[in-house]
């Protein structure tokens, strides 16, 4: 269940997801919370390129 104050309903490896606003970028949502390990921090730990960003 989402703890943030927003949600985000999106579609991941064909499964619905919905989450909260507790991370700051979408690689650590992919990571963490759905542990979804594929995605990579291609600039870690500059964070610069904006891949993680959205």
């Amino acid at each position: 269940m989402p703890t943030g104050t927003s949600t985000y309903a999106f579609t991941v490896n064909g499964d619905a997801v919905v989450v909260g606003d507790r991370h700051p970028h979408l690689l650590a949502v992919l990571r963490d919370e759905l542990g979804v390990l594929s995605p990579k921090d291609g600039c870690a730990p500059s964070g610069q390129c904006g891949c993680c960003t959205v």
